[in-house]
């Protein structure tokens, strides 16, 4: 059957347990939704088609964006009932004017007779403006859920958009502080060591030790840079 939204292509069934438990749910779900919203004149398996498309094309996320999807699904729903509840009326209102029309006209078009037939359907009464009526207010409620639904996923995106903001902006302070540590480490790697102090200047010993007063330190003394008396010696006689 046809519907108004694009069919997405077939997708594999759940594999998880989490995944297969929340599709059973699902079912459920959309079995109840279809047992207050079919008719028993209607196509239960077509409406849960309808719903099952309108899911898979509008990708709901979370309890709120799914009850939209699934308030949409009902409205095209109620739309397709309204059309052809509209086609009915004027059908029947067709059958109902055949003598009608075969008493004035001798040859007359299928065109011509559906214009009388809605014509007939306005001058006696109110059926098929209800019927516009009441599809207009479909029309209208499936728009409301449709901006709905387009402001709740910008409102999702703008807050997706702010945390990457905010992560990229950790992410480059986290990525400074590691370059700053990084320059830090590099420049005490690379400063120049503090030279090796010089070895002690050798120390000359005393040849004069510096107690006793023995006879070596006598003749020490006498060496040690004083000029000594030269001896006199004996007049002959």
């Amino acid at each position: 059957m046809k519907t108004a939204f694009p069919i997405a292509p077939s997708r594999r069934g759940p594999i998880t347990p989490e995944g297969k438990a929340r599709s059973s749910s699902n079912s459920i779900r959309h079995g109840l939704t279809a047992k207050t919203v079919v008719l028993s004149t209607e196509n239960e398996a077509a409406f849960l088609e309808l719903l099952e498309n309108t899911i898979a094309s509008l990708q709901p996320a979370g309890e709120v964006e799914s009850n939209l999807v699934e308030e949409i699904a009902i409205c095209e729903w109620k739309l397709r009932r309204g059309r052809a509840i509209e086609n009915s009326l004027i059908d029947l209102e067709l059958v109902d004017n055949v003598p009608n029309i075969q008493q004035k006209y001798e040859r007359i078009g299928n065109s011509e007779r559906t214009t009388l037939a809605e014509q007939s359907l306005h001058t006696k009464g109110s059926s098929l403006a209800n019927i516009e009526r009441y599809m207009d207010r479909i029309a209208r409620q499936r728009g409301r859920a449709l901006i709905r639904l387009q402001d709740l996923r910008e409102h999702r995106l703008k807050l997706r958009l702010l945390e990457l903001q905010v992560a990229e902006k950790e992410d480059a302070r986290e990525a400074r502080e590691a370059n700053k540590s990084l320059e830090t480490s590099r420049m005490q790697n690379e400063k120049p060591s503090e030279p090796e102090p010089a070895p002690p200047a050798p120390q000359i010993s005393d040849p004069c030790p510096p107690k006793g007063e023995t006879k070596e330190n006598i003749e020490c003394s006498n060496t040690s840079g004083k000029t000594s008396t030269p001896p006199i010696s004996p007049e002959s006689d």
